[in-house]
């Protein structure tokens, strides 16, 4: 996978990245800033009116070498792609 970053102002201070064809998001429980299914990780980040949230998507070894992440771990997905996107989709 090649490292990708972008940085965007985020509605309602949370990210869903997820598997393009699979919705399966997880339940959010206001207490942790993780959380996820075997498709999807959902992640709290700074509020749109504080900034932007700078995303980074990679192999471990790409993004360990950028600073610490704030989901480390795998989602599954079939269709080979990824989807980014606010509460409104």
């Amino acid at each position: 996978m090649t490292l990708k970053s972008v940085r965007l102002p985020v509605l309602n201070s949370l990210l869903y990245i997820r598997d393009s064809l699979t919705r399966d998001p997880p339940e959010i429980d206001g207490i942790q800033g993780v959380w996820t299914t075997t498709y999807c990780v959902a992640v709290s980040c700074l509020p749109d009116c504080d900034g932007e949230t700078e995303l980074t998507v990679g192999t471990m070894n790409e993004v360990g070498q950028r600073g610490s992440a704030r989901f480390e771990g795998q989602i599954k997905t079939p269709s080979r792609r990824i989807v980014v996107e606010t509460v409104l989709r």
